[in-house]
């Protein structure tokens, strides 16, 4: 790993105003727990009191009180919670409210991409539920059915969603961008039985339907016998998907209350996707009792979300932020914004736009989303009032000091707090993330989320200090996923098989004791990261082999092998200066770049395959295309390689680069191009 840069100022502190009023601080106090530091010493060392006293303090309701907070007899990897414990995680997001103060206050605020907005109260929200349950049961659909969604941001999904979990079936988020292949995958290996989806969307005023691909999807799953489709009047379709079937019809009734099926509180409500980068999707199993909590349990301790708050983040339900806002915000009481369309359209001034008009409180970004917005300079942002802001939240990838500091000095002025956030689909959130309670420092997190026993360790598992080294858990957490679907042996060879006990997040961090707690290094997500492989091919070569040639040859050769051993994990602290290697990676890389590489995936191009006839550079760094592919061009002939392949998951804004069509951006945080495009990796060959 590359030297990596510790210290730095602290430029945001809060004020012991901010810090009396915060959610962490009444918990510390609450349960007499002295500091900050001794409530992560306790929270570790304690699972079981740590995740039961959350359990009660947010209120959770149990149709069955449970006999054990967390049972490990079957080992770490597969521990059990709420043992015994029956409750449907529907009742504490919406049936318990009922009569209260907060039946009437909002649920969600929406708005798409032509200007109209809606509101539904948590009363308005939970009828229109109790209505999709009961239609849904109507269609014999009920306790084990997965139940796809494929549907823009708007309020329906929610009410797609918490039906779905309602009648006791298992929600499926799928990405409102994919294609057909997507979601017949996805579909086919949970079984789905149903699909939500709807006749399109718009982007860039143009409609992009999604029906069509709904369809063709459709006729490849065997197991699905219906088609719920929501129209362009906003009215729920019915389509039975049988040979003899007749034409679409309309919900069917009852449409009074509807009974919230009693499950056990480690049933299965959700499988959620990972993106496939490494191979098949994995589907990451999730409970009533596992990813709701965690997901309040991150928002409330680390966002510091209080139930008068709205919290908007630019997100796609397909990604795992979208179905955590409708948990966290729902089970702490509090607003959701949901915006369906493109960030900068019909001006770069939309989303802050957004914050004035439906006055935002905690505003969730990615770095890219920023980076793009930055270009159109602050007097975009300061023709707002902006004035309801109290935080800002970011997820998905890391942070390059410029993009950031912007946020903080011209958005907030210096005073609103960045709360850095890093987990995973897996993770039911997060492992890293910043708090109210500590200083900030740029691009950095305050350390592990109360309840992650995090630690950075080195190839042998021992921890390690002011060196970049893996990301892994020690302890079980309640949000964890509870195994891959259907493929138990993946999901511990992916996480279990390094060090005994040990959860591997395949992550590199570092840690600063300093003052600041801990600094992730390099990357958070590896579906966040850009990466660069660099495949050497044969060499042709014309002319006689003469002395020359073969001493360039075997300069080229060895210049290969000493960037190939650079990147690898077995590298050493002053090779930077005392090796060719550096070199190499800085003309692929550009200096900016090189402070964040990181090597690949350990185990797959570390130790094993350091010698082989390619390897991948991780780096979040690359926002121009054109200097990247010009430094990879120059980097390619200095190395004797034949070619480089440029992969990024993005869809924001495309180039041409050397006739070539490339993307930028991010597709994770929801901002993509038209369903035309229908591409989430794009590769550039140069």
């Amino acid at each position: 790993m590359s030297e990596f840069q510790f210290g730095g100022e602290f430029v945001w502190h809060p004020s012991a105003e901010l810090i009396a009023q915060s959610n962490l601080q009444q918990f510390i106090s609450k349960h007499r727990l002295g500091s900050y530091d001794d409530l992560m010493r306790r929270s570790t060392r304690n699972i079981a009191w740590f995740w039961d006293t959350v359990l009660r303090d947010l209120g959770i309701e149990f149709y069955k009180p449970y006999s054990q907070v967390v049972d490990l007899s079957d080992g770490k990897p597969w521990a059990r919670w709420c043992v015994g414990g029956e409750m449907n995680i529907v009742h504490n997001l919406l049936d318990k409210y009922a009569d209260t103060q907060i039946d009437k206050k909002l649920a969600i605020k929406s708005e798409i991409e032509d200007g109209t907005t809606r509101e539904l109260t948590y009363k308005e929200l939970r009828d229109q539920v109790d209505r999709m349950a009961n239609s849904l049961s109507t269609l014999e659909l009920g306790k084990g059915d997965a139940i796809g969604v494929f549907m823009p941001m708007v309020p329906e999904i929610v009410v797609a969603m918490l039906a779905i979990i309602k009648i006791g079936g298992i929600f499926l988020p799928l990405f409102s961008g994919f294609g057909t292949a997507a979601i017949v995958s996805r579909s086919n290996d949970a079984n789905a039985k149903a699909l939500f989806t709807a006749a399109g969307t718009y982007r860039r005023g143009k409609f992009c339907p999604m029906k069509p691909v709904a369809d063709d999807a459709a006729a490849q799953i065997p197991t699905l016998r219906h088609l719920v489709v929501l129209n362009q009047a906003g009215e729920w379709l019915v389509e039975d998907l049988s040979p003899d079937a007749g034409p679409p019809t309309r919900l069917r009734g009852p449409f009074d209350d509807a009974t919230t099926e009693h499950t056990s509180a480690e049933e299965p409500m959700m499988i959620i996707y990972t993106s496939g980068t490494t191979g098949k999707p994995k589907g990451a199993v999730h409970t009533h009792c596992g990813f709701p909590i965690k997901s309040a349990q991150d928002m409330w301790h680390g966002l510091d979300l209080h139930e008068d708050e709205t919290l908007f983040w630019m997100t796609d339900m397909g990604w795992m932020m979208g179905p955590w806002e409708v948990f966290g915000t729902l089970l702490l009481g509090a607003t959701m914004m949901l915006y369906d369309g493109a960030p900068d359209f019909p001006g770069p001034d939309r989303v802050w736009s957004l914050v004035d008009r439906h006055k935002v409180t905690a505003l969730g970004v990615s770095p890219t989303l920023i980076r793009a917005l930055r270009r159109h300079g602050y007097n975009i942002v300061h023709r707002h009032d902006l004035s309801s802001l109290r935080k800002f939240a970011s997820t998905g990838e890391p942070w390059n000091p410029e993009p950031w500091m912007w946020l903080f000095q011209n958005v907030g002025h210096g005073k609103l707090p960045i709360i850095n956030y890093s987990g995973g689909t897996e993770i039911s959130g997060g492992i890293l993330m910043g708090n109210v309670l500590t200083p900030i420092k740029p691009c950095a997190f305050s350390g592990p989320l109360p309840g992650m026993a995090a630690d950075v360790v080195d190839e042998d598992g021992k921890s390690v200090r002011r060196q970049v080294g893996e990301l892994v858990i020690r302890e079980p957490w309640i949000g964890m996923t509870r195994g891959f679907w259907k493929d138990a042996q993946r999901y511990i060879e992916t996480y279990w098989s390094r060090f005994p006990d040990v959860w591997v997040h395949g992550d590199w961090a570092a840690v600063d004791e300093s003052r600041c707690n801990r600094r992730a290094g390099f990357n958070q997500r590896r579906s966040a990261r850009l990466l660069l492989r660099i495949e050497e091919g044969r060499k042709r070569r014309r002319g006689s082999s003469s002395r020359i040639e073969k001493e360039r040859r075997a300069r080229s050769r060895q210049s290969a092998r000493a960037a190939r051993s650079h990147l690898c994990r077995r590298h050493t602290k002053n090779a930077e200066r005392k090796s060719d290697a550096p070199r190499c990676a800085r003309r692929v890389l550009g200096r900016k770049a090189w402070r964040h590489v990181s090597v690949g995936k350990p185990g797959v191009l570390g130790r094993n395959q350091a010698g082989g006839s390619k390897f991948e550079v991780n780096c979040g760094c690359f926002t121009r295309a054109a200097n990247s592919a010009r430094r990879m061009k120059q980097a390619a002939n200095w190395l004797g390689l034949r070619e480089l392949v440029v992969k990024r998951h993005s869809m924001l804004r495309r180039q041409r680069v050397d006739g070539e069509l490339i993307a930028l951006g991010q597709d994770q945080a929801g901002i993509r191009s038209r369903p035309a495009a229908n591409t989430i990796r794009t590769e550039n060959r140069l």
